[in-house]
């Protein structure tokens, strides 16, 4: 399925893995599993799979934060909006460790644009660039949030204000 998957060829990766029980024997524990499956049912443009796959990844995995934005992913590729919006509220209210809301409201925006809804795209940049300009100062200066902004602003063209925190980061260490 791997090998299947990074050879541009999803539907033998799905094929592969549909024969195995991800619950069971070598698969049982083995993330890689739902994380080639995913990206197997995007790439085939097959959301609602790669929803119901995101979804019970995050069932098995309630620590990982891959299955959430996979999830977002899913739901920005078929322009589900209220469905998004309704996961980053809960998003709000329970975080999920190691996503952020701006690498989360990213994903959605780098998505929503590959699937041709730009104006929704822009917006949710927007809202991104927004959630991390609007951080405390000590978690500012953390060096993943200097690299996760630095990521949207070069997404959204800002050039000059990502070389900026670029040049800092570079030159702080």
């Amino acid at each position: 399925a791997y090998i299947a998957q990074i050879s541009n060829r999803p539907h033998e990766a799905v094929e592969a893995l549909s024969t195995l029980d991800p619950e069971r024997g070598a698969m049982r524990g083995w993330f890689p599993y739902w994380e080639v499956l995913t990206d197997s049912y995007h790439r085939l443009g097959e959301h609602d799979d790669e929803l119901e796959q995101a979804r019970a990844a995050a069932v098995l995995y309630p620590e990982r934060p891959e299955p959430r934005r996979w999830e977002l992913e899913a739901l920005a590729a078929d322009g589900k909006h209220r469905d998004i919006e309704k996961l980053i509220s809960a998003m709000e209210t329970v975080p999920v460790k190691g996503l952020s809301l701006g690498d989360a409201m990213n994903a959605v925006a780098v998505e929503l644009r590959e699937h041709d809804h730009a104006n929704e795209a822009n917006a949710w940049f927007d809202r991104a660039l927004q959630w991390y300009r609007s951080r405390p100062p000590a978690e500012a200066a953390l060096d993943e949030h200097r690299e996760a902004f630095a990521g949207v602003l070069h997404e959204t063209r800002r050039w000059k204000e990502a070389k900026d925190i670029v040049d800092d980061f570079v030159r702080k260490n």
